[in-house]
């Protein structure tokens, strides 16, 4: 892995919003780092998750250096920017990464989804290692 010592964990940023802490390590320079990401949605006819996005080989490190023409992709990389300020750096630093006291207030979401349970799977690929890291959520939408 590329990626080591990770850790994740949830506190309370104050009463109502919870903080998302990660701490990990990276051990090498991404050249050609590749996102993978797949949205599911629970259904509760029949309790099976269905796949309702698919996005994959989205080059991160070219993404970062503005190469992307896609509204969507600079958008969601502005967004992973405000919540990660380091997220720019991904492919060229070596050593500990934090992102501390992520917060994510209602009011950045537009509500583009019914209301449900959603499983979001982010998986990292590049040319050496084919696991880099994967990152996996659940988010239930409630109104």
């Amino acid at each position: 892995m590329s990626i080591v010592n990770i850790k994740c964990y949830i506190r309370a940023y104050n009463r109502r919003t919870p903080a998302i802490n990660i701490e990990n390590k990276k051990i090498r320079k991404f050249e050609h780092l590749k996102l993978n990401i797949f949205l599911f949605h629970k259904l509760q006819i029949d309790d099976n998750d269905r796949m309702i996005l698919h996005l994959e080989n989205i080059e991160v490190c070219k993404i970062l250096e503005g190469s992307s023409t896609t509204q969507f992709l600079k958008s969601f990389i502005d967004w992973l920017t405000e919540l990660f300020p380091n997220y720019t750096k991904i492919c060229t630093i070596l050593g500990q990464i934090n992102f501390n006291n992520i917060t994510v207030p209602d009011s950045s979401f537009i509500k583009v989804f019914p209301v449900g349970r959603y499983l979001s799977v982010f998986s990292y690929v590049d040319d050496v290692d084919k696991n880099v890291m994967q990152l996996n959520s659940t988010v239930v939408i409630t109104k």
